[in-house]
């Protein structure tokens, strides 16, 4: 029994200290490529790095931030949004605005079959349907951002915030819930036009 605790004990200590040079590596890459300029207009721009945050039940196979493609986003746990840190998309300001962001991701799909002309082989695939928001982006005023965090809640609504360090996820969710990432077959098994 004294040697399960300490296993589990072990464990546990062995995967902070991976989280934390995970946030640590982040934070280092992010420094080397975050840019600070402003523009003869008055326009401040940043150039950040974007991370996805998944509270929904369902993966996200694709994202996009001002049609800068930022990966996948797997479901977020207590500890871990779900997404990687993705390289890059630039966020400009002007003075005399907030300003807004484009979001696009995916929320559903269907699947249908394709036969190989070569090997005759069949292969499902999946059609993605994609939902899109623009949303107001705060920008902060006592920091130089170095992250655009995005985060997807299940009643389909996007926010996102611009950050200097990478943050918890928003929500608690628990880490065991269900994916239901499975779609249904496409009309007639085709793919819709």
């Amino acid at each position: 029994m004294k040697n399960i605790k300490k296993s589990s004990l072990i464990i546990s200590i062995i995967l902070f200290l991976i989280a934390t040079s995970f946030l640590f590596i982040s934070r280092a890459n992010a420094e080397q490529f975050s840019k600070d300029t402003t523009s003869e207009n008055g326009a401040k721009s940043w150039e950040v790095d974007m991370v996805g945050f998944n509270y929904t039940n369902r993966v996200i196979d694709s994202y996009s931030v001002n049609n800068e493609g930022a990966g996948n986003v797997l479901l977020s746990s207590r500890t871990s949004g779900g997404g990687k840190s993705v390289c890059c998309v630039t966020i400009s300001h002007l003075k005399s605005g907030i300003p807004r962001i484009r979001v696009r991701w995916q929320v559903d799909g269907c699947t249908y079959l394709t036969r190989s002309r070569i090997s005759g082989e069949v292969f499902e695939n999946v059609f993605p349907y994609y939902k899109q928001a623009d949303i107001a982006l705060p920008v902060p005023k006592n920091s130089r951002p170095q992250h655009l965090e995005v985060h997807f809640y299940p009643d389909g609504s996007v926010q996102a915030q611009l950050t200097a360090s990478l943050s918890l996820p928003r929500i608690s969710l628990d880490g065991q819930r269900s994916d239901i990432s499975n779609f249904p077959r496409c009309h007639d098994d085709k793919k819709p036009k």
